[in-house]
């Protein structure tokens, strides 16, 4: 959430240290004319136009719904849902497309383990929750894997797991 108000924010910011430096500019120039001392080119200014710019450039992109789309990952816990669902509100806010919703390291059904199925079931509940809270978004389960997704190969060994 913070990176996407980043665009607003700095252009904001360089909206008035743009005014600020056009003012200082104008006074540093009369100052200098008075002391007889030829101005010295500045191209600060430009330089803070661009990069102004380059962050409505960005603002445009994250809301380009041709081109961008957000894809929000969740875990099956209660804290993470509801970090996810403020997050989706928050785009909704900002216009921000949403389609899809992954549901990351869920445990599988293990009936050896006390821990896990105790941890499986309440997932499984959790999951029926995301399911109702984003029931307008394509909702994609990866089951818990026992490595860390780590590198290309990794990550080809997950996506064939997860798009057969």
């Amino acid at each position: 959430l913070r990176l996407l108000s980043l665009p607003d924010f700095l252009d904001g910011f360089l909206g008035k240290l743009l005014k600020m430096r056009v003012k200082m500019s104008n006074a540093m120039a009369g100052f200098k004319s008075l002391l007889g001392m030829n101005a010295q080119t500045d191209n600060t200014v430009e330089v803070l136009e661009a990069l102004k710019e380059s962050m409505g450039t960005v603002r445009r992109l994250f809301r380009d719904k041709e081109r961008t789309e957000f894809i929000i990952a969740t875990i099956p816990t209660i804290m993470a849902i509801n970090e996810s669902e403020r997050l989706a509100d928050q785009l909704t806010l900002e216009d921000i497309q949403v389609k899809n919703v992954v549901v990351n390291q869920i445990m599988p059904d293990n009936v050896d383990c006390v821990f896990c199925s105790v941890r499986s079931k309440g997932q499984k509940e959790n999951i029926e929750y995301i399911k109702n809270l984003f029931n307008r978004y394509n909702i994609t389960e990866i089951e818990f894997f026992d490595k860390e997704i780590r590198g290309l190969e990794a990550l080809h060994e997950m996506g064939s797991k997860v798009l057969g």
